[in-house]
């Protein structure tokens, strides 16, 4: 994977704008959101780093971080100073709009639920700390790579803990090793446990993972980066078309523009990560089922351009956790 580097600029003013963390769609944005057009993306997990087109600056951030996976820390954010995060280096191989990886593999998220920062990466990295944008800070290496990334939003989501629980965290250092008190640990223990598993399963209901488990479980990417998938299979759902609706799109917006005849959500909330997709399945002009996906989907969008066939084409990208797919001619 391609080492991207940054430099600090800290006579600049980071972004004036408010980071959000949305609770429904598990994941950060800020706002106002504005133009994006001539930009291209570097992704953290699933974090999205946009940047200018003129000088490579990182302007917004946006993306799926599931609060289900945080890690509880008693870390604060590094010492840090206002600036401008900017990619150095040549871009001109980097196409606008496309998203490339900065980590090659998962980096653990934490979160201080004293303090309201996140920390994406290694908390116990220390390097030069930049504030780019209001509450958003980057860790830079001395070889000049993104060491970690570290979020205060707004209001931090309701918070479980799994691997490390805030409740052992706080309470381990003070309860002894009495058959009583061994009794309340296995109790918190198994309290937690429940609600990791209602917290799973409500996430599983959004599925916004469930084509890349698909993908995962059954495609072979040995020797090849293509693959054949059924929605029918993955979705387990009877439908003649699929439609694939965009970011920042109002269910307003989707019964006014698909005409979809029994598509009633109450909610009208929008999607702001760019990298999500909301996929529509109908049968006989009649909604069948949505659900929410993290990947590239192209087609299937607008009135008369629904996609009929059930095969869709999965090519492996080399970015991170995503998948371009499209249905097979």
């Amino acid at each position: 994977m391609r080492k991207f580097r940054f430099d600090i600029d800290y006579n600049g003013k980071p972004e004036q704008l408010a980071l959000i963390y949305d609770t429904d769609g598990y994941g950060f944005f800020v706002e106002p959101w504005g133009e994006a057009e001539g930009m291209f993306s570097l992704s953290v997990n699933y974090l999205c780093l946009t940047t200018t087109g003129e000088d490579n600056c990182v302007v917004k951030i946006d993306g799926f971080c599931p609060c289900g996976e945080w890690i509880y820390t008693d870390y604060s954010v590094p010492q840090n100073k206002p600036g401008r995060l900017k990619l150095t280096g040549s871009t001109n191989d980097l196409v606008p709009g496309d998203v490339y990886g900065i980590n090659d593999a998962h980096w653990p998220v934490y979160v201080n639920p004293d303090t309201g920062w996140v920390c994406v990466g290694n908390p116990e990295k220390s390097g030069e700390a930049v504030e780019f944008i209001n509450n958003c800070v980057a860790v830079i290496g001395e070889d000049s790579t993104f060491l970690a990334l570290w979020l205060k939003p707004r209001d931090l989501p309701p918070l479980t803990f799994g691997s490390k629980s805030l409740l052992k965290q706080r309470t381990g250092k003070l309860i002894s090793n009495s058959p009583a008190k061994l009794f309340l640990i296995a109790c918190i223990v198994a309290v937690a446990s429940v609600i990791l598993l209602v917290l799973a399963a409500m996430m599983w209901a959004r599925e916004p993972y469930r084509i890349n488990r698909y993908i995962e479980k059954h495609c072979n990417f040995e020797g090849t980066n293509t693959c054949y998938i059924d929605m029918r299979e993955v979705f387990k759902k009877d439908y003649d078309k699929i439609y694939v609706v965009g970011a920042w799109t109002s269910a307003e917006s989707v019964r006014n523009t698909l005409r979809i005849d029994n598509y009633n959500k109450a909610d009208a909330s929008i999607l702001r990560d760019s990298d999500h997709k909301k996929i529509i399945l109908v049968k006989n002009n009649k909604f069948i089922s949505e659900h929410y996906v993290v990947n590239y989907i192209e087609g299937c969008t607008g009135t008369n351009k629904g996609c009929t066939n059930h095969i869709f084409q999965v090519i492996k990208s080399p970015v991170h956790g995503y998948y371009h797919i499209r249905q097979r001619e």
